[in-house]
């Protein structure tokens, strides 16, 4: 399993998003998993972004009943 990280900054330029938008999701519960190594700092895992971009992109291509 991957180690890699990204920072807030990194995944708000992967998907072309500001950093606050970011930071409402985790506030709302919304986005993607995260940890926090120091108070101040946010983590991603890069296998949980991409396991979350997956799920995302599987939900809006399935056929609506």
């Amino acid at each position: 399993m991957s180690s890699q990280t990204l920072s807030t900054k990194d995944l708000a330029e992967r998907w072309g998003v500001t950093e606050t938008h970011l930071r409402r999701l985790r506030q709302e519960g919304g986005g993607p998993p995260y940890f926090r190594p120091t108070e101040r700092r946010v983590r991603y895992r890069l296998v949980d972004i991409e396991q979350w971009e997956r799920d995302r992109i599987g939900a809006k291509a399935a056929p609506a009943e």
